[in-house]
């Protein structure tokens, strides 16, 4: 690739805080056109003394046909060896450059070499930094770096590169590693090599040498400007969530068929239908399939077959069984097993760890039934909005615990969190971090365990919340006067009734679920009609971390690691 190398001259309005930042931190290698005068600023939390402005300088420029990929990120020492500062050029030509960096510590702890290479795990821990400190810092290709490392040597050289997305520094526990390994090295993979001070260095008297690919650097970039990209690849808004079904009656939810997607199960190569339930899933929350036959006991009832296909195994099983029915019933000791209305819900809030994904595969609807329509809605959006037009109300929501309970014969849980958990940050009271779990299930609720002045506030903030997730409310139930929180219910709301064959799956951490009330309609005598217990699903559970590792894998397959997955309402965000 041709690029140009950047010169020009510094002015400086603030001390800096080392010289050779400014000296050498601008010379960097753009990827888009040059103009006649560029200004960059570096970011204050990372260089908190210093401002700068930098001036282009034409003619100290080489010419525009100048091949020199070893200036394309321009390294260099500062903060007396404890941190090296990268130039990394914009992939977007609206955006400027950004110096990212990276601390001595970040790169002691991910040193190529101290990783068991089979198996990815470290041989050092953070704990174990002493303060090392950085001599020297370059750009060199992957050739440079072999050719220049004695062969005998125990240093490792991330040749070739770790896959895009991993978080592994070398590629070395892979399969496919000893395929590429034949490849010679290339001089295309740029590296960055830093050479260690042997003054601070307690392990060694002589300089240890680390190796990095430059792409995984600039994957695992921590600058303010990278974790923001990162948030809104990764956060779930109303953007992200299922629409209202249309008076077109178009679904909103979409479908993938049973046998195709059984074939893929089966087949030995062709895991597409797979991957685009699960792709659809984790991207919507939802995905219907079509056509599963009416088969609710063995291995090859529906729901089982897709569980196992999806998690591995299915999940929370202690309850209710591995597999459970859903249909009306006297002295039932579950509600979902009347004819009620159920609120929009999460099940088992009351488990540390409730259900990743649930499987509702729908056997059969009387036709005589009125009601019974099943309803979802996407929480993580509706928390995300709620922030939006009501700080206050999703604040209280964030720092008041509920209490999840589920208590009977055979059974004592209980489990104390709020309804909001947004990500951990430098400051714990900014409403404005990331979401990254809602916790929501009315039926499952007990005594609230806080402090005398957050029970009113608490119980308006519930209330709010409530109104932009629930459709079900009667008129009474509404206030007018507040139809910013209606609005939402009511346009993303997804509700009809499952019919016969179709097996709802979704996220039972993102998507709230629920059903309208049912009953039967009667002959002239009043007699109920022959069918009038026919409404029966057939469901299971699977665990969110084994399904979603599920979808990367097969993503990984057929894309390379992805970049990018919508967070799952898990308590953390997906990276990188």
């Amino acid at each position: 690739m041709t690029r140009s190398r950047l010169f020009g001259s510094l002015k400086w309005t603030k001390n800096a805080t080392n010289e050779a930042v400014g000296n050498r931190c601008f010379r960097a290698c753009l990827r888009r056109p040059l103009f006649s005068r560029l200004s960059y600023t570096i970011p204050k939390t990372s260089f908190p003394s210093m401002e700068l402005q930098y001036q282009w300088n034409s003619s100290l420029a080489p010419s525009s046909d100048t091949d020199d990929d070893h200036y394309l990120y321009d390294p260099v020492v500062v903060e007396n060896g404890t941190a090296v500062a990268i130039t990394f050029p914009s992939h977007n030509s609206t955006d400027e450059s950004i110096v990212s960096i990276y601390h001595a510590p970040w790169l002691w702890s991910n040193d190529p070499t101290f990783v068991v290479p089979s198996a990815g795990q470290k041989l050092r821990s953070p704990g174990d930094y002493r303060g090392s400190t950085i001599q020297s810092v370059s750009i060199v290709t992957a050739v440079e770096a072999v050719e220049g490392n004695d062969p005998g040597s125990e240093i490792v050289i991330p040749v070739p590169p770790p896959l895009q997305g991993s978080a592994h520094p070398v590629a070395s526990m892979y399969h496919s590693f000893q395929e590429s390994q034949i490849q010679p090295p290339s001089e295309d993979q740029l590296i960055l090599k830093i050479i260690w001070n042997p003054e601070t260095d307690i392990e060694r008297t002589t300089p240890h040498v680390s190796y990095y690919d430059m792409n995984w650097m600039e994957c695992w970039r921590y600058d303010d400007q990278a974790l923001h990209k990162r948030r809104n690849r990764t956060e779930v808004t109303k953007f992200n969530a299922i629409r209202a079904i249309g008076p077109d009656g178009n679904d909103t939810i979409e479908g993938v068929d049973y046998m195709r997607l059984l074939a893929s199960i089966d087949g030995d190569n062709d895991t597409d239908e797979l991957f685009h339930l699960l792709h659809a899933l984790f991207r919507d929350g939802a995905v219907i399939i079509k056509d599963a036959p009416k088969i609710t006991s063995g291995p090859f009832a529906p729901a089982s077959v897709v569980g196992h296909a999806i998690g591995g195994s299915l999940s929370h099983g202690n309850l209710y069984g591995e597999v459970f029915h859903v249909r009306s019933q006297p002295n039932t000791n579950n509600v979902a097993n009347t004819n009620k209305a159920l609120r929009p819900h999460q099940d088992l809030a009351y488990y540390e760890s409730m259900p990743g994904i649930q499987l509702l595969h729908c056997i059969d609807v009387s036709p005589n039934q009125e009601g019974g329509d099943s309803t979802l809605i996407d929480c993580m959006a509706a928390a995300h909005e709620l922030r939006r037009i009501a700080p206050h109300h999703f604040w209280t929501l964030v720092t008041c615990p509920a209490t999840f309970v589920k208590q009977r014969d055979g059974a004592n849980m209980t489990y104390i969190r709020p309804h909001i958990v947004l990500k951990g940050g430098a400051d714990m009271n900014d409403l404005n971090r990331e979401i990254v779990q809602v916790n929501w299930s009315p039926p499952f609720e007990g005594p609230l365990c806080l402090q005398p002045h957050q029970v009113v506030p608490y119980y308006e903030a519930y209330a709010a919340f409530e109104q932009m997730i629930n459709t079900m409310l009667e008129p009474n139930q509404r206030d007018p006067s507040i139809s910013k929180y209606t609005d939402f219910a009511r346009e993303y709301t997804w509700k009809r009734r499952l019919e016969p064959g179709e097996l709802l799956v979704f996220n039972n951490r993102r998507m709230l679920h629920g059903r309208t009330a049912f009953s039967y309609n009667t002959d002239p005598s009043g007699a109920v009609a022959k069918h009038s217990q026919d409404r029966h699903l057939f469901g299971c559970y699977t665990n969110i971390d084994d399904t979603l590792n599920r979808y990367r894998v097969l993503f990984s397959k057929q894309n390379g690691l992805p970049s990018s997955i919508l967070n799952v309402s898990n308590g953390t965000t997906i990276v990188p």
